[in-house]
This record gives structure tokens, sequence and C-alpha cells, in this order.
């Protein structure tokens, strides 16, 4: 008996793929209505196992000769043929090869649908076929001529009896199941085999030698020195390829027959029955880093769209690894063999990683956040002048101011990265997203140091404040060669007093613009995926609907961040809008001298933005698609409205001024 093992293709996808149609020697491809209760399969043309039986052939004399010529069972002989086992005229040595031709031999005649007298599992005192480790039986299927008795009872002489092979209950590394045929009045007739075609494994193509796939049907693994072959033990060290191949519309025949334990519980998911999905890439791939980037976008994008595990074999090498066989309970010894193993070369396991581009959204997020910290803590130290020059002027030393404004940021931090890590937990249980308690232990840590980060200059200007800065002006004179003569030369110069304020608005905004413009240029330009270098690195950008919601929140926290500035501004020149509008100014032209200080900050952040998503753009694509300029325009435009949008709440408060108290003040 020669067990094969049997894997179910497309056969369309497989001759694109593989040439698998090219590879056939006789008969003809896959595909076609089959005959009911037949089962079409191509064959290889030479078996996958190296084995073979030596069988001594003895003259048998007295008693022993006439029981056989009598029909004696020769179990039933056996102690007599021990002690008399005859003459010894021979042995006959049977290779794998000469049994594998009768079978290709048998497999591709015209199968024989001829319903046999009666059909079952041989039972009671069936003869045995082999004892696996735990000494359990193995059931033997059987089939009765005519002569033969009922269905379920012992074969007799008459019966063909399709025994397993012995090699089955050698020590095994992977699990095996046993599936009977299920004998019933109404259970049918098994399927038949036929050989619908003979094909040469050599002749398929399986790619270069370093991209070879552990779920590759066509490659046998072997050894690293190629002389230890796979064995009829299926369950064996060494793992021989299908040697029968059907198609997978072919294979709802064998799950329409009645086996028993078709379930996933032995095996079997008639479900989902496709086991690996085994994909090529065209064009010219090399081993270098731009060509690799490219094969892990494509591994990525099927992980996304599929969920499956993808394992990428460009820029591998096979590698000798040293295993310890267990011997066999036939005989063979344990052993120490090298077997080739895949040696990866650049991110074979694409399973849930996070890929440059999101990470690098992620931290925008991050920076832009301490922006907005650094820019309110600044504000506050700064309205804070003549508290902190009292202090300063009661003895407090420099590391005491310094401190407190750091513990006023810590104290911020702490509470949002509790909030926070508070709500990444909800958000992880409504959308099913599996989140690694390392991950929330983590996120309020980070937090805090983030807003110590962003607190660090301001402290450090509080450390600098003196008693005179109780009675010193919040803002600097700042000197002009001429005056402005309409509202937006004065918008202008009212954003030039403090540059360092307004550069850091506008760096904020800019990152949510450039954001924005990199992932619309992808996407309307690239078809969603670019791959290309970057300063030298090979770099693959890809489109997904979470990356615009990242841009999205880094444009708003710039916006923020904008209102923030601006509200700084107007609470540090309120006297001077109230001077204004003493003098003759309506609310409108006051509003207007707002809203043009937000648009200035909107434009330089919108174009720094957008200049630099088409710059990063254009290095890894290697240039820009023309709708490119189109779209950065428009993201600019964007960064424009979202600033003016963010000057609606300052512009508020600069209405409900107390004009008349201020001016008193002043």
């Amino acid at each position: 008996p020669v067990p094969m093992l049997m894997a179910a293709v497309d056969p369309e996808q497989e001759a694109r793929l593989s040439g698998l149609d090219t590879a056939v020697l006789s008969g003809k491809y896959l595909g076609g209505q089959a005959p009911p209760r037949v089962l079409p399969v191509l064959m290889a043309s030479r078996p996958a196992i190296d084995q073979g039986a030596t069988v001594r052939v003895d003259r048998l004399v007295g008693a022993q000769a006439d029981g056989v010529a009598e029909g004696v069972r020769f179990d039933n002989l056996i102690d007599g043929y021990e002690a008399d086992p005859g003459t010894n005229v021979g042995t006959v040595k049977v290779s794998e090869d000469d049994a594998y031709r009768q079978i290709l031999t048998r497999l591709t005649a015209e199968p024989d649908l001829t319903p046999p007298a009666t059909w079952g599992i041989a039972g009671g005192d069936r003869p045995r076929a082999f004892d696996d480790p735990g000494n359990a039986e193995v059931p033997v299927f059987w089939s009765a001529g005519p002569a033969g008795g009922p269905a379920g009872t012992a074969p007799h002489s008459g019966a063909r009896v399709a025994r397993l092979p012995m090699e089955l209950s050698d020590t095994a590394v992977r699990p095996t199941y046993m599936h009977q045929f299920a004998v019933a009045p109404d259970s049918g007739l098994p399927t038949v085999l036929h050989a619908v075609g003979v094909y040469d494994p050599a002749r398929v193509d399986t790619g270069p030698q370093l991209a070879a796939m552990p779920a590759d049907p066509f490659r046998e693994a072997t050894t690293a020195g190629g002389t230890l072959a796979p064995t009829a033990n299926l369950a064996g060290p060494i793992g021989a390829p299908p040697q029968l191949l059907t198609s997978l519309d072919a294979l709802g025949t064998l799950w329409r027959q009645p086996y028993t334990d078709l379930s996933e519980r032995y095996g079997v998911n008639t479900t989902a029955p496709i086991g690996s999905i085994r994909v090529r890439l065209s064009g010219a791939l090399g081993l270098d880093d731009l060509s690799r980037e490219r094969v892990r976008a494509v591994a990525d994008m099927i992980r996304q769209q599929t969920g499956l595990r993808v394992d990428v074999a460009v820029g591998g090498s096979a590698a000798a690894v040293a295993d310890d066989l267990p011997a066999g309970v036939h005989g063979r010894p344990g052993m120490r063999v090298d077997r080739l193993w895949l040696q990866p070369g650049v991110a074979t396991v694409v399973v849930a990683a996070i890929d440059r581009k999101s990470l690098l959204l992620a931290v925008l997020v991050l920076v832009t956040c301490v922006l907005a910290v650094a820019n309110a803590t600044g504000a506050a130290v700064r309205t804070r002048q003549g508290e902190l020059g009292v202090l300063a002027c009661l003895g407090w030393p420099r590391r005491r101011l310094f401190g407190l404004v750091l513990g006023e940021s810590a104290a911020v931090g702490l509470a949002a990265g509790v909030a926070g890590t508070a709500l990444a937990a909800v958000a992880a249980l409504v959308l099913s997203v599996p989140l690694q308690p390392w991950y929330l232990l983590t996120a309020t840590p980070a937090a805090l140091v983030l807003a110590l980060l962003a607190a660090l200059v301001p402290a450090w200007r509080a450390t600098r404040a003196s008693p005179a800065a109780a009675i010193r002006p919040a803002v600097a004179r700042v000197r002009v060669r001429r005056a402005p003569r309409t509202i937006g030369g004065l918008a202008w110069t009212n954003v030039l007093r403090a540059p360092a304020r307004t550069a850091l608005g506008a760096l904020s905004l800019a990152f949510g613009v450039a954001a924005l413009t990199l992932l619309a240029v992808i996407a309307t330009g690239f078809r969603g995926s670019v791959t290309g270098t970057l300063l030298g690195d090979a770099i693959t950008v890809q489109v997904r609907g979470t990356d615009y919601v990242a841009a999205a929140i880094t444009m708003l926290l710039g916006a923020a961040t904008v209102a923030d500035v601006l509200y700084v501004n107007i609470r540090e020149r309120s006297a001077e809008f109230a001077l204004l509008g003493a003098v003759g100014w309506g609310g409108s032209r006051l509003v207007r001298l707002a809203g043009y200080e937000a648009a200035i900050l909107g434009l330089d952040g919108g174009l720094l933005g957008a200049g630099a998503g088409l710059g990063i753009a254009a290095a890894i694509g290697g240039g820009l698609p023309p709708v490119g300029f189109l779209v950065a325009a428009a993201a600019a435009g964007g960064g424009v409205a979202v600033a003016a949008a963010a000057a609606i709440l300052p512009v508020r408060l600069l209405r409900r001024l107390p004009i008349t108290r201020l001016l008193a003040e002043e």
C-alpha cells in the first residue's frame, strides 16, 4: 500500500500561477464535468517517497503447505510456520517505483463504477492491520465480492482487503485523523478516484529556489543533504508533497459522502476549505531594498483586505537548521538532520504591524499636542509675569519657580494620560480591537513625559522673573520703520510682535496640512500606494482610512493652537483694542483685524504644510502627478479655512472687552 496526499487547487488560477497545465504529460488538465461518484485528479508522474520492501520467499512443506492449499488463513498457520519456516528460495525486492507504476496504471484506466455486492468496514475478528503507539487497532476498509458475507462481518479468503501501511503507526510529529466511510443501507457507494491526467512535478514553475514557501504543494521538504526523503508515514518528520491534485469544485464530492468526523475537531472545516493562497508578483523585482518594499506593500495590502497571515519569501535564503528526530517504533534509530528552512530577509511576516507612515502620523499628532501644551504653558507664564516677579521678590529660588511651572504641566499631563487611557480602553471594547494591557500601562507615563517636555522652555523662562516684571507691559515694544496704513498691514505687524508664538501656531497647523496633502496626493495621483526612496532609504506609503483620521486630528490640534495664539494675543493687547475702539474703530473693524491675523497664521501654516507634503510625495514617488499641485492648493486653502474657523472664539472675546475699565487701568 502506498499512501498519497491529495490537495485541491483552483485549476485556472494554478495554471496562471505555476503553469501546471503545461506540465501535463498525458491525459488532460483538470476541468469539466465529472461522472457521478468519480473524483477527477491529476497524478504525479513519479512517487515522492523513497521506500521499498525486501520480501523473503520460503518454500513450505508438510502441514504448512497442506494448510495453505486447503485455504486455511495464514494467521492461523503462524505458529506452525515459526516452528518450521520452510526453505528459503530467494528474495524479491519491490521498490516504490514498482508499486507506483501499478497504481498509476490502475488510476489512469477508465474507472470501474460497477457496484460490489457489499461494502463495509471489517469488524469482529478482522485481521490486524497494525497497532498505533497506544496499541489501539486501526480499522481496515474492505469490500467483499459476491462470495463474501454481509457488510460488517470479517473478511474471508475471497474478500479484497485494503490494508493501511504499517508506517502510519510510526512516530508522528503532526496530527492525523481517520475518516471512515459510514456503512448504512442508504449511504451509497464511495467515490472512485480517476486520474484524468499525469503531470511532471519538475515542469511546474515554482519560482526561484530562494523563494520556497512552506505551503507550496510542488516542493519537497527534504534535508540539507537530500539524503533523507519522505516515507509512507504521512505524519512523519519529513513531509511529502501532494501526489494527487483535484479541483476545489470537485472536493465537495468527498464531503457529500457519508464519511465520519468531518468537523473542525478532526481537522476538517468544510466552510473554509482553503489552507493557503500563493501569490506571485510580476514585473521587474529584484533583491534591492526598493523591490522588497514594493513586495511588502502588496503583502500588507493583502493582510488588510483579507485578514490572512502573509509570508514574504523575497530576500530569503535557505539555511540549515539542526533537528533531532526521535527513534521510530519499527526500528529506525534516532538521528540528527539538517533541515532546510527559509531564512527571511525582509518583513517576512505581516500580521498586524503598523507601517512607518502610520507611525509617523501618530508621532505628528503627539508633536502637535506638545506644541499646543507648550504654547498654553508659555501663555500662562507670560500672563503671570507679575505673580512670578512677586514670588521672586519674596525669596523664591529659581529651582522653586521652575518646579512650580513644571508641576502644573505635569498635573495636566497626568490627567490627560488617565483620561486618554480610559477612552482607549472603552474604544477598544466597542470596536472589538485587541489591546495589550502593556500599551495601556505606558499611555499615562508617556503623556506625563510629553507634558514635561512641553513645559521645559516656559519653566526656564519663569526662572528669569524679576520684581520689575510686575509693572512691565506684557508685550515688549517693537520698532517699526513706518506706521501701517491698512488693517492688513496692522495685522501683519501684530503677528510679528511675538514671532516665536506665531511660528509655533503656524507650525502646528503645517503638520496637519502636510499629512493631509501627502495622503491626498498618494490617493489621487498614485492610486493609494507609492513605493520609492526618501533620503536614500526605501519606503512604502499606503493610504488607509485611519490615516485620514490621524491627519484630521493633527489639523484640529493645529487649529486649537492657532486659536490659543489668537486668544493670548487678544488678552495681552486688550488695552490696545480698547484704545482703538475709543478712537472710533467699530466692532467690525476690530473683528477684521483679528480675522486677518488668523488668516496670516493659516496661510503661513497652509503653504508650509502643502509644500512639505508635496516634497515628501515627490521624494517617494520620484516625481509628482499633475493633480498633485491642485491637491496641495486645496489642502493649503483648507488650512486657511480651519485657521479662520479657529478665530471665532477669540473674536467673541474681543466683542466683550470692557473698554472703559481697560482704558482706566492703562
